[in-house]
């Protein structure tokens, strides 16, 4: 059967295809879009103070670069000279500690989920570490760039994937995982 028995059948099924095709494409773009809009960027200590629990010495994260709640999470964090661990770990050959780095990657990856309206009332707790390697060592005055992904969240559970970065080369990554609760079960210590 030729096309000319159908009307035109073809050109009009080709023509919804090509519009089909578009509005794909449009799609794509206001999701891309809508994602770009809820991220968040650029939050000082003060911010990050107002989330995280944490304080100095035990607080690792100096800048939160950007967070797409529920998504991803970059933070940054410069090791200097006075960093509390750099007088045992070790005096004369300064590297930062593997378990402080994990801390760092905790820190981070709590944005993903702390950020997010209907978790802003929870209070993390690591509970687990998967696979972290150590590539490559993390001195003294080196800044680590965290990059971490939300794996699942589930039960209250995160697991996060995470790279750590000085001058953009890998030094670890892994897997971290996470305990949340509302933070008035805690009885007010929050």
């Amino acid at each position: 059967m030729s096309p000319d028995k159908f009307g035109g059948f073809f050109f009009l099924d080709y023509a919804f295809l090509y519009y089909l095709e578009i509005l794909v494409i449009l799609y794509k773009i206001v999701k891309i879009f809508i994602r770009v809009v809820k991220m968040i960027k650029n939050l000082g200590i003060d911010k990050i103070k107002e989330i995280l629990p944490h304080r100095e010495p035990f607080l690792f994260v100096d800048e939160i670069l950007e967070v797409e709640p529920g998504v991803s999470a970059v933070g940054k964090r410069t090791f200097t000279q006075s960093d509390f661990f750099f007088k045992g770990h070790f005096p004369d050959f300064p590297i930062v500690p593997g378990v402080i780095l994990i801390e760092f990657s905790a820190q981070v990856s709590a944005f993903i989920i702390l950020l997010k309206d209907e978790y802003k009332n929870l209070f993390g707790y690591l509970t687990g570490v998967e696979n972290f390697k150590f590539v490559k060592k993390v001195e003294e005055n080196q800044t680590v760039i965290a990059k971490s992904k939300v794996l699942d969240f589930r039960h209250n559970i995160a697991k996060s994937e995470v790279e750590l970065f000085v001058f953009d080369t890998l030094v670890a990554k892994g897997v971290i995982k996470a305990f949340f609760v509302d933070k008035n079960s805690l009885g007010g210590a929050f």
